[in-house]
């Protein structure tokens, strides 16, 4: 009796090896893109903090920018109440200096935001409840670029760090309610309310504020 071969196996085996090398080529794409971006952020952050010594120099009659920033580092504590509310706190852009510098300002809000985006926060759980570990990843990224804004001299207890991050969260929220991928605020806290059976988490001790959420 002879011995049937099915000639499609050889054909079908390629087409998986395309695919997966299709798809290898596009996650590294996609890596390579998102290193790019972050490179990009990361340089003009660098750049208006140049030009914030620079002015600092000046108006310390120095030629040492950087000494001048290290030693003239002012220390801003948060102001009461809720970053982004007027009726309720205050404003965050002001709150940290930069009320005359709207580049750099938004600068690091891209950084922090994209830092939380990229150590996986999860926006549906309150920060309160947010893996302490992923927040200090998230912070410590900021301090440690050259010439940073955001050290723990000028904001204690990364105080701007973890509101920018609530930021982040809350538009991550109302983006996700529109479209339907997350259940709305009450619907959330009902759910925190049942799961409180269960072993429950310490709140996290790194930044400061309330935890307000939006009205998603």
């Amino acid at each position: 009796m002879a011995t049937t071969t099915n000639s499609s196996q050889p054909v079908q085996a390629r087409k998986k090896t395309t695919a997966r090398r299709t798809s290898a080529k596009q996650t590294n794409e996609a890596a390579a893109a998102q290193a790019a971006e972050l490179a990009e952020l990361q340089a003009k952050l660098a750049a208006a903090m140049k030009t914030i010594a620079d002015h600092e120099a000046r108006d310390n009659g120095t030629d040492a920018p950087a000494q001048a920033t290290k030693d003239a580092i002012t220390t801003l504590y948060r102001p009461s109440g809720e970053a982004g509310s007027l009726k309720k706190g205050f404003n965050l852009q002001d709150a940290m200096g930069l009320e005359d510098d709207r580049d750099t300002y938004k600068a690091i809000q891209r950084l922090v935001h994209r830092n939380a985006r990229r150590v996986g926060l999860d926006a549906s759980v309150d920060f309160a409840r947010q893996d302490p570990g992923k927040l200090a990843m998230v912070y410590k990224v900021a301090r440690n670029m050259p010439g940073a804004y955001l050290t723990q001299e000028r904001f204690p207890l990364d105080w701007a760090q973890a509101d920018l991050v609530k930021q982040y969260m809350r538009n991550v929220r109302k983006h996700e309610v529109k479209n339907k991928r997350m259940p709305k605020r009450a619907e959330r806290k009902r759910k925190q309310l049942e799961n409180q059976d269960g072993p429950s988490r310490a709140p996290v001790a790194i930044g400061q504020g309330s935890d307000v959420e939006g009205t998603d």
